[in-house]
């Protein structure tokens, strides 16, 4: 994990990041291009072998979040992002129910450890809206070639900074800006379409 840095979850690459940084800082995963231990999941993924994924287990799998939003009343757009980490490893033996059960405990334990390094993170500010009272998880399996596991279902809630309004991506809000600028500064301004106008002009010019 890099020291000092903050992850904002409502950006799609910081998501990712953290829990690729997560998977090679573990010793369980170690993730690296020589031991890919580390997955980004998508459905069509379940078509493929392991044999055409080429990972090494046990197996850090992350899900791609869905998002909700809602006003904070604050001057940001709330978003609510509903993410899931899935840790799994085969048995090797078909139905050897002992070897099952050990995989399950085994996974349950490291996604429990994704868990609690999330919270430590929450609390050195490299993290923020994680809240585990709202977190669930379940054992999976069989999936691909007998592979069992434990996949852990999370929230996060933060202000989505891609949601702000940036003024100069419009027009009218930045004919907005002039008029509170003049009313601000006890300027009369006697003809807001030509305010829009010119901007709108300079806008084209660009």
């Amino acid at each position: 994990m890099t020291y000092g840095r903050t992850y904002d979850f409502t950006r799609y690459d910081d998501y990712v990041a953290y829990f690729k940084a997560l998977a090679e800082d573990h010793p369980a995963f170690f993730h690296s291009h020589q031991h890919k231990s580390f997955f980004l999941w998508h459905l069509e993924d379940l078509d493929r072998s392991l044999n055409d994924l080429a990972l090494s287990f046990p197996v850090l799998m992350i899900e791609e979040p869905e998002s909700t939003y809602s006003d904070n009343g604050a001057g940001y757009v709330t978003e609510n992002l509903m993410g899931a980490v899935v840790v799994i490893k085969p048995v090797q033996n078909l139905g050897d129910t002992a070897a099952e059960m050990q995989v399950k405990t085994e996974c349950k334990k490291l996604a429990l450890g994704v868990m609690a390094r999330m919270y430590h993170d929450k609390y050195q500010l490299r993290i923020t809206g994680f809240d585990p009272s709202e977190s669930k998880g379940a054992v999976v399996g069989p999936v691909w070639d007998n592979c069992y596991g434990y996949r852990l279902e999370f929230n996060l809630k933060e202000n989505s900074t891609d949601a702000a309004l940036d003024p100069n991506d419009y027009t009218d809000t930045l004919v907005d800006k002039v008029l509170i600028f003049a009313r601000d500064n006890n300027y009369q301004v006697s003809n807001v379409q030509a305010v829009f106008d010119t901007i709108y002009k300079l806008r084209r010019l660009q």
